[in-house]
């Protein structure tokens, strides 16, 4: 492939390699060359697998594990989730062939949500001639490794696998078979590639739009998630992060272990870091934490996230009821922390609402003129404040709610009610107030959950 660049006319050059052996020199490429050397490496350690093309343009790893065939994406990192392309990243399947040395089968049925709608898709040839195909092209497969006057049978998994296929087809789906519905990683958008990219393949997952604002610059979510301020951002719910109403408020579900919420610019753009912003820096939230399901060490406990190894900076929670403040600046982490608990009002009730997470905690962080504040509820005195070295140093991925764009296992199972973003240092008298449920009007398109 050659690409060209609209603005000065340089060509790059991009190989296209096949052979596993060369990618594992190469180390470049998309999906199917990643699919491929994935699959050689299982075969390598003996493990009987095959690719599976997506007539919708991706490939992905098949492996056999425990009398069955498991769904493997390495470029995902995502297994046993095979109903991520459908009700994850939007995609509308037609086809999906498995392909290895021994068999051809067609094995769409193991990743689609509904089959009948399916077969609307499925037009270029009819039903009939695909199964006439595929048998071809199955029975030509062993007959490369079997003698010139006869083919191997097809392999022993196959009369169970075929029922398997036939019985979703006949129920409508893998979606009707799931008792206990879709898994966090089945609701997640598509991670590799940038956000931009995967925004014009229409893969982002679920989003929300988030509100704007120019005096002074800002972005927020604010529990109404109105229309009409998508074209400025968005936040795309990955990992089973989910929209619910309770207590009349409307809030995101981060408890999920994998949940969160992406912030991505118009059309998936990457975001201006705000911590560069010649105006100061702003970040707020109103979020609700069980202390107790929170880890021990606060870097695997982010709030909000726009962290790297060296670059960057975050809000992380801590089981005392705390938060820290961690910013980056000529590749050094230096860090703030206040505590909600020891600022709370000595009401007795308050305490223990704080620690089971019955109570909602405010915090926000700024930066200005080289000192990084934290403030441990609206309108109050900074609980820390500390002067950093100039050079402070971006991390170029994206903004995370709930969770670290670097390292995903670290997130902060929470609940969060509003949040926003300025490029300037807000003072504590303009801080967002408190959720009031007389002020939360949900007007979205798509369902709340209502927790019992």
């Amino acid at each position: 492939e050659v690409a060209q660049c609209e603005m000065c006319g340089l060509q790059t050059r991009f190989p296209r390699y096949n052979d596993p052996g060369k990618l594992l020199e190469w180390r470049t490429g998309r999906c199917g060359e990643w699919a491929n050397c994935f699959t050689l490496i299982l075969s390598a350690l003996g493990f009987r697998c095959r690719l599976a093309v997506d007539w919708t343009d991706h490939v992905w790893t098949e492996v056999h594990l425990d009398g069955k065939w498991v769904h493997c994406d390495s470029c995902e990192g995502s297994m046993d989730a095979p109903l991520t392309y459908e009700a994850g990243w939007g995609k509308k399947l037609s086809y999906v062939v498995a392909f290895s040395p021994q068999e051809v089968i067609d094995v769409t049925a193991r990743y689609i949500v509904d089959w009948s709608l399916t077969l609307t898709r499925r037009t270029q040839v009819s039903e009939e001639c695909m199964a006439e195909l595929v048998s071809a092209a199955d029975g030509r497969a062993r007959q490369l490794l079997g003698s010139a006057d006869a083919a191997p049978p097809p392999p022993p998994w196959r009369s169970a696998e075929e029922a398997e296929l036939g019985a979703r087809r006949r129920i409508g789906g893998v979606a009707s078979d799931r008792a206990g519905g879709l898994s966090a990683e089945e609701l997640c958008g598509r991670l590799s590639g940038s956000a931009e990219w995967r925004s014009e393949r229409g893969e982002l997952g679920r989003t929300i739009p988030l509100r704007s604002s120019t005096s002074p610059r800002s972005l927020s979510l604010d529990g109404t998630f109105a229309a009409g301020s998508a074209e400025a951002a968005v936040g795309r719910l990955l990992g089973g992060a989910a929209l619910e109403k309770a207590d009349g408020l409307a809030r995101i579900d981060l408890t999920a272990d994998c949940a969160a919420v992406e912030i991505a610019g118009a059309a998936g753009a990457p975001l201006e870091d705000a911590l560069l912003s010649s105006d100061g820096f702003t970040v707020e939230v109103w979020y609700r934490a069980d202390l107790g399901r929170l880890h021990r060490d606060a870097f695997q406990n982010p709030l909000v996230s726009r962290h790297g190894a060296a670059s960057g900076w975050e809000l992380r929670l801590t089981r005392s009821g705390g938060v820290v403040f961690l910013v980056t600046a000529v590749g050094q982490h230096h860090e703030l922390e206040g505590n909600a608990l020891s600022t709370a009002p000595a009401a007795e009730a308050v305490v223990p609402a704080l620690e089971e997470g019955r109570s909602w905690s405010f915090v926000a962080a700024t930066f200005r003129d080289g000192t990084a504040r934290l403030f441990m509820g609206p309108g109050s005195e900074p609980a820390a404040e500390l002067k950093l070295p100039s050079g402070l140093d971006s991390f170029p991925g994206p903004l995370l709610l709930g969770r670290n764009p670097a390292w995903r296992d670290r997130g902060a199972r929470c609940h969060i009610a509003a949040f926003r973003l300025s490029w300037t240092a807000l003072e504590p008298t303009g801080f967002l107030p408190p959720p009031e449920v007389a002020t939360f009007e949900v007007a979205m398109a798509m369902p709340i959950a209502v927790p019992s």
